[in-house]
């Protein structure tokens, strides 16, 4: 299969006039938020915020369709089209270099954020930054849209002056703001240069893509190609290597236990959606952060002294707690009932903890709402993220005072970000009545072709081009020569359509799986809690 690249350009020259000191906008309509620390005490009334504008150097790229604005932008829809850069924007220089493994660990991602060089810039904090800001008398920590922004503060230049920024162009619309040297800031638009890394077959050599549409699997890597069915005799296909993942000691250890902050909002009431008053955690066994190697598989395979394996059953110390098996490629009359049956399964197990001791139980759920109320008024919930697995009633607990890490979901505000913030630890008595468990599943998926063949991978392909080779008791039909009419061929291709290749083009992706739904009430109000203890 071809690769789909961009075209490689240096260096992107954006007009001098883009980020010259003195292109100052201002982003007005943006509704700002608060932001609390995790597992501090916060004031419990709701507040109204007005509108929070904040100045920026440049244009802005996300609100404005003048086709002259996108000269200031490497990527936009109007003139660099499917283009990759190697360097930095001219009038930028690199102010962050983020290195991360990809597929198996040996593709490197190195993405450089560039910020302009007219001010000094830092680059991007995806961690909410708060503004002390006075509402009726109280101060809150307000947030502006500016997590994703390169960003500078204390700007000497500005000190005691009053600035002019401009509002739109068309019409042209300026205004002026006094400069706050302690607490103003102005952001930027950064750009990205991304580079993938791929090992070559030659040993301490490596391939460069740049951009984002480079190929996600290493370039030397060949993809099995199925035997095209029907044949003339049985060729099964290779059959994979399998393990099972083991997650360090540490990761299941029964003292491994964490209270987390996830984010919540009011599905109910959009002019509230996150009230002061309003934080939610739950308590989880084992390491709180999904994206821990040491502790979670998180892919389907890994590579072992080079080759390609499978993981084929729960990882050591979990064990199935759901699982579902179906057909996916047979095909179905209008009716609901099937025309058409291949003898290929496939199985979905969701695994969870077995080692936290004999009391805990864990069963699967899909947590993502619930209900508190709040001074005599009942609201619904939306909760990100919660882990897959729960317990009620852990009686190992019964009445211990138990240590807890404390732990903040980095996805909470940031969907990029895996790994969290721990904010020490604290201790609390175990409610075995009302106190709930959580723990991250991990999951496991594979197809079975006529029960000889096992596939954990393009099974697709492998249906489309090989669905017979994996049946030893096949036969091919006899082929005979017919002549038709146009219309008797057109009828042949109608019988004809029920075939391997329309099962296929009929497959819309994987199953949906359904979880056993548990309703635990998880949020608190104020004080950090234990579970769903108030």
């Amino acid at each position: 299969m071809a690769r789909i690249t961009d075209s490689v350009t240096a260096i992107f020259t954006p007009d001098p006039t883009c980020f010259a000191s003195s292109n100052l906008w201002l982003q007005e309509n943006y509704r700002c938020g608060t932001y609390y620390t995790p597992f501090q005490p916060r004031p419990t009334n709701s507040v109204s915020l007005p509108p929070c504008p904040f100045p920026r150097l440049g244009p802005l790229p996300a609100t404005t369709r003048d086709a002259n604005h996108a000269a200031c932008y490497q990527y936009n829809p109007y003139s660099t089209g499917y283009t990759a850069y190697s360097e930095c924007p001219e009038g930028m220089t690199g102010a962050a270099t983020d290195t991360r493994q990809w597929y198996d660990g040996s593709i490197s991602v190195v993405e450089t954020t560039c910020c302009p060089t007219a001010y000094d810039f830092k680059a991007p904090n995806s961690a909410p930054t708060a503004v002390p800001f006075v509402v009726d008398g109280t101060t809150h920590p307000v947030t502006f849209g500016t997590a994703n922004l390169c960003k500078a503060t204390s700007i000497r230049d500005f000190s005691d002056q009053v600035v002019t920024v401009t509002l739109s162009t068309s019409p042209l619309s300026t205004t002026e703001l006094p400069w706050d040297y302690e607490h103003g800031f102005l952001v930027a638009e950064p750009a990205r240069i991304v580079r993938y890394l791929y090992p070559d077959e030659q040993a301490g050599t490596t391939s460069t893509c740049f951009g984002y549409r480079c190929q996600s699997t290493p370039i030397s890597q060949t993809r099995t190609t199925p035997t095209s069915a029907p044949t003339d005799s049985y060729i099964p296909p290779p059959s994979p290597a399998v393990t099972q993942f083991t997650p360090a000691p540490s990761c299941v250890s029964d003292s491994n236990l964490w209270i987390v902050s996830a984010s919540c909002f009011l599905n109910d009431d959009v002019s509230l959606r996150s009230p002061p008053w309003l934080q939610c955690t739950y308590t989880a066994a084992g390491d709180p952060d999904p994206s821990d190697t040491s502790c979670y598989q998180g892919r389907t395979s890994t590579v072992i002294s080079g080759t390609p394996t499978f993981y084929s059953a729960c990882p050591a110390g979990y064990t199935k707690a759901w699982g579902t098996t179906s057909q996916p490629y047979d095909l179905p009359h209008y009716d609901g009932n099937k025309s058409t049956t291949y003898d290929v399964y496939a199985t979905r197990n969701v695994c969870c903890p077995s080692v936290f001791g004999d009391g805990i139980s864990f069963t699967t759920t899909e947590i993502s709402t619930t209900r508190t109320v709040y001074e005599g008024r009942s609201h619904n919930i939306r909760i990100y993220v919660v882990p897959g697995c729960v317990a009620s009633s852990v009686s190992q607990y019964r009445d211990r005072t138990v240590t807890m890490g404390l732990y903040s979901d980095a996805r909470v505000w940031d969907k990029k970000k895996r790994q969290g913030v721990e904010y020490g630890s604290t201790t609390a008595v175990w409610d075995v009545a009302h106190d709930t468990l959580f723990a991250n599943a991990q999951h496991l998926s594979w197809t079975v072709f006529h029960g000889t063949y096992t596939c954990y991978e393009n099974c697709d392909d492998y249906f489309t081009y090989s669905y017979h080779n994996t049946d030893p008791n096949y036969t091919p039909p006899p082929t005979t020569a017919v002549t038709t009419t146009t219309a008797d061929a057109d009828a042949a291709e109608v019988a004809t359509s029920t075939s391997t290749a329309a099962a296929a083009a009929m497959v819309k992706g994987d199953v949906q799986v359904g979880r056993l739904s548990v309703v635990v009430v998880i949020v608190t109000v104020v004080q950090v809690a234990l579970g769903a203890l108030v």
